[in-house]
C-alpha cells in the first residue's frame, strides 16, 4: 500500500466515526454553535448588531413611519400590496442560505416586504389573520425587511419576529 492511500473504513468503523462526529457537534458550546449559524442583524440602520440563531426567536418592537413617509409597496415588487417606508425596518445579513420564518404581530393591518440579493422580493399580507408571515429559504446576503400598512393611514405599533 502506498503512503498516500488510506484504508477504507469497514461498515462498523464508518458508523463509529459518524457517531463520534455527531457527539462532537452536539457538545459544541452555545457560542460556537451561534458563530457557526451566525446571522448578523442590524436593527434600524445602525442602532446595533445582534446575533440571531435560526430556530430561536428574535423579537423587535417598532412603529411604522408617519404617513408622509410611506410609498406604495408595488414599487418594490409588482405583486406586493400596501404601503412601506423609504428605509427598511430592519436589515439582516445572512452568511449562508437559511430557512426561516419572519412574522409581524400587530392589532392593525400590517404588510411585510423583504428585498434580498439580486433584487429578490418576497411579500405577504394577511397570512395569519391580518398579520403577515413569510416562511422561505433566504439566500445568503443582505435582506432589507420592510413592515408597512395595508392602508396609508396612521402609524401603529407592531412586533417583528424572526424564527
Amino acid at each position: 500500500m502506498s503512503e498516500h492511500t488510506r484504508p477504507a473504513f469497514s461498515g462498523r468503523q464508518a458508523r463509529f466515526v459518524e457517531v463520534i462526529a455527531l457527539c462532537a457537534f452536539l457538545t459544541m458550546s452555545a457560542p460556537a454553535l451561534a458563530e457557526l449559524l451566525r446571522i448578523e442583524v442590524d436593527v434600524n440602520g445602525g442602532v446595533g448588531s445582534h446575533t440571531w440563531v435560526p430556530g430561536s426567536e428574535r423579537r423587535s418592537a417598532h412603529q411604522i413611519p408617519a404617513p408622509g413617509y410611506l410609498r406604495d409597496a408595488a414599487q418594490v415588487g409588482n405583486h406586493c400590496i400596501g404601503f412601506i417606508g423609504d428605509t427598511p425596518t430592519m436589515t439582516v445579513t445572512l452568511r449562508t442560505a437559511t430557512q426561516a420564518q419572519v412574522t409581524v404581530e400587530s392589532q392593525s393591518d400590517p404588510v411585510l416586504v423583504m428585498v434580498g440579493p439580486g433584487g429578490q422580493v418576497f411579500c405577504n399580507d394577511d397570512s395569519n389573520g391580518l398579520n403577515p408571515a413569510l416562511f422561505e429559504t433566504f439566500e445568503a446576503g443582505q435582506w432589507d425587511i420592510y413592515v408597512g400598512s395595508y392602508g396609508s393611514g396612521q402609524p401603529f405599533p407592531f412586533e417583528l419576529i424572526l424564527h
